[in-house]
């Protein structure tokens, strides 16, 4: 879990006893045991196919995480986003925040729960804490791959009434690109290039 002392991720997992920096790369200590291969196993500490990006209402805790999430990507190493409603005590909502998951199976007795951890591993998700985002970059959506330099960036947001939004950011490369005031249910189109 997340260090709030040391206000970073994989700290239990780092044999060196400091967590992931994420402005080092994983090659370089305090990273490199979480990539190292276990002689017996074969597996590294840093097998795993999902992390928890958004959990319960900490802003602090989500964007510590999500820097670790930003690294992890630029450097090739490919994790499903999950947004987590488990609750830490009994002052903190059940249910909130969500993951949605693309998934196209059966449902009920037939839940095909091969299929349904298929798409959660190939990052089918989409995590929220009330408002509903719809984004596609051309026609890749959540889990896809957009290759090429340009786009278009086309998101719609959707809410009740009492979830606010105050803004829309986008991030390229794990750097904001783009910002804008929202206040309202509809489309932002950006182009990218």
């Amino acid at each position: 879990g997340l260090d709030q002392d040391l206000g970073s991720y994989l700290t239990h997992l780092a044999v060196s006893e400091r967590g992931f920096d994420p402005t080092q790369s994983l090659d370089e200590v305090p990273n490199r045991p979480l990539t190292e291969a276990d002689p017996e196993s074969g597996l590294r500490d840093f097998d795993f196919d999902a992390v928890e990006l958004l959990n319960h209402v900490s802003m602090e805790a989500y964007r510590r995480t999500r820097a670790d999430w930003f690294a992890w990507l630029l450097q090739g190493e490919r994790r499903t986003g999950t947004a987590n409603s488990d609750s830490h005590s009994a002052g903190h909502p059940v249910g909130l925040p969500r993951n949605y998951v693309a998934y196209s199976g059966e449902r009920g007795s037939l839940f095909d729960r091969t299929e349904f951890l298929a798409a959660v591993r190939a990052g089918r998700t989409t995590g929220s804490s009330g408002p509903w985002l719809r984004v596609r970059l051309n026609e890749a959506g959540p889990g896809e791959t957009h290759r090429g330099q340009d786009g278009i960036l086309d998101i719609r947001v959707a809410r009740a009434k009492w979830v606010p939004v105050d803004e829309i950011r986008v991030y390229v490369n794990g750097q904001p690109i783009a910002r804008r005031d929202w206040n309202e249910t509809g489309h932002w189109r950006i182009a990218l290039n």
